[in-house]
């Protein structure tokens, strides 16, 4: 008898179990009471519950570095150097060297043992490697032919007014791209930055009265416009430069010989109304060029002054005619004398400020 009781009990259970299974299958667990969660895969999952747009590596920002913009306070307080190497000169000591300094921004110190420091050495940190930022200060009266010539110079501060440089001070100093001027020197110097293809621009001042003999000669300088007291553009000072604009103040009177020769970015080149003298050369091989205004204030134009320009089209002349002290072959394309030159009253300028002559400008309306 127990053993039928066990059996009736065993097959009770057993359609219990199945009638359980048959609810969770057959929709007997309304659907409002169940959540469908998506599927997301490890590649798509969120990360930290927030979604970043997808950016490429090349259009991932670089960290922005602000250049640093030097001021009196600024300089003052930069600790001299210590370790340079000296020798006594007359009245105060002159910087032979770097001796034992280590830094990588030196600034001159005013005294050396008691007596104050008034020069820098020829060739005294030439092709150093260490030096990233130079300050110059009041108290050196003279630097040297090539005092830091081929060197490693980024920056440099100029807080100097009555620092005299005697030539080519940073000449090849291929890293130097920024100079700024705390309190600029009177003057430049002969091949002062001559070399320095990193300088792609330069703070020029007023109160500064020429640009000397081979200042930027091979420079990276881009564009130049120069402050209205500059009245000479010395022999060679920017050729072979990167230049691709210049904008001649009102006061400019001389452009010396070779003064753009073989700037071969140069596209262009604006006069001022004081211009008088253009040298020999001066524009020669300035391959870019593609048109120049000359204003009727030159007096004189010397021979080949624009000469082998590839692409130079015209030549723009607000005289009427050629004035007696303009060089005949003063233009060229090759050995080829150039045509054509425009005087005054066969061109004009259009609604863009281009110069055109007035038989283009004539066919263009007629069309």
């Amino acid at each position: 008898m127990k053993k039928i009781i066990f059996l009736i009990t065993v097959f009770l259970m057993t359609l219990s179990l199945l009638s359980l299974s048959s609810c969770g299958t057959s929709g007997g667990v309304s659907s409002e009471t169940t959540t469908q969660l998506p599927v997301v895969s490890e590649s798509k999952a969120p990360k930290d519950s927030v979604q970043m747009p997808a950016v490429s590596e090349s259009e991932t920002p670089e960290d922005s570095i602000e250049e640093k913009v030097w001021t009196k306070e600024m300089v003052d307080a930069v600790p001299e150097a210590e370790g340079l190497k000296f020798y006594y000169g007359i009245d105060g000591y002159c910087v032979e060297g770097i001796g034992s300094f280590e830094g990588d921004v030196l600034k001159i110190p005013a005294t050396y043992d008691g007596q104050p420091v008034k020069a820098i050495a020829e060739d005294a940190f030439r092709e150093n490697n260490s030096i990233r930022t130079l300050i110059l200060t009041e108290n050196l009266e003279t630097v040297g032919h090539y005092a830091f010539g081929d060197s490693h110079i980024e920056t440099l501060v100029l807080d100097c007014e009555n620092t005299v440089f005697e030539g080519d001070t940073f000449w090849n100093a291929s890293d130097l791209s920024s100079v700024q001027l705390v309190c600029p020197p009177e003057k430049l110097c002969e091949g002062m930055f001559s070399g320095c293809n990193s300088l792609a621009s330069f703070p020029f001042w007023e109160g500064l009265e020429e640009i000397p003999k081979r200042c930027f000669f091979g420079s990276g300088l881009a564009k130049v416009k120069f402050p209205t007291t500059v009245k000479t553009i010395g022999v060679s000072a920017f050729s072979e430069s990167s230049v691709m604009e210049v904008i001649l103040s009102e006061g400019v009177e001389t452009i010396e010989s070779s003064a753009f020769l073989m700037c071969e970015s140069l596209k262009s080149f604006t006069f001022s109304s004081t211009v008088k003298k253009i040298c020999i050369s001066a524009f020669r091989l300035c391959n870019a060029l593609e048109y120049l205004v000359i204003p009727k204030s030159v007096e004189k134009i010397e021979m080949m002054a624009v000469w082998e320009c590839e692409q130079l089209k015209a030549i723009f002349c607000e005289v009427d005619e050629k004035p007696d002290g303009w060089s005949a072959p003063f233009i060229s394309e090759g050995r080829v004398p150039f045509e054509p030159v425009y005087w005054g009253g066969m061109w004009e300028y259009n609604e863009n400020g281009i110069p055109v002559p007035l038989e283009e400008k004539n066919k263009n309306i007629s069309s």
